[in-house]
């Protein structure tokens, strides 16, 4: 009863990330479209909501997932694995990605004087934010493969680095995407 009651837990932890990475990818696209000061304080603020619920999650996935480790998948390198990753997920987007944004909210707070909206502007438009969304992302995703699939030690490292460098090639694709799309812009207002 309690492993059942554990993997429910584990599974509504899952449910969670994938509803805060959903809420991420609408602020982080809302964040990147913002044109006044006030509107990138807006989809700052909304990133408060993803601290608390990636907490959730994490500890949804984590006890419960430790807890079935030590019963029943004792030497499973799946599940070794899918708790380094996620505890690697958390650091990475809670220590690198979320550092950042917090010092993009303090600069935001300033005034025009202290901190232009142009330079504000670059800043919440920096890719690093939107590569390392989406590596997370799809590291979840493969996280998720290895746990469904129990794969063995090997298959889990090839499926957890290549669901890293898929959402690093989405990351620069789009990013080259956007650098495309604002040459022709230029262009066409050159021509025009």
């Amino acid at each position: 009863m309690l492993y059942t009651v554990s993997l429910y837990l584990h599974i509504v932890g899952a449910l969670v990330m994938f509803f805060a990475v959903g809420i991420e990818w609408l602020c982080l696209v809302n964040l990147r479209k913002s044109g006044t000061r006030e509107s990138i304080l807006l989809w700052l603020n909304n990133f408060s909501i993803l601290k608390k619920l990636f907490a959730v999650s994490f500890f949804l996935l984590l006890i419960p997932g430790i807890y079935m480790m030590t019963e029943i998948w004792v030497d499973a390198a799946w599940a070794i694995l899918g708790i380094i990753g996620l505890i690697s997920l958390s650091i990475s987007g809670s220590v690198f990605s979320g550092k950042k944004m917090i010092d993009i909210k303090k600069k935001a707070a300033h005034g025009e004087t202290e901190f232009p909206l142009s330079k504000l502007s670059a800043k919440v438009r920096d890719n690093y934010f939107w590569n390392s969304y989406l590596i997370r992302a799809f590291a979840a995703l493969g996280i998720v493969f290895i746990m469904t699939f129990k794969t063995g030690f090997l298959d889990s490292i090839i499926v957890l680095a290549a669901s890293v460098l898929i959402g690093y090639a989405t990351g620069k694709v789009t990013q080259t995407s956007e650098l495309q799309q604002k040459a022709e812009i230029k262009e066409e207002s050159v021509l025009q």
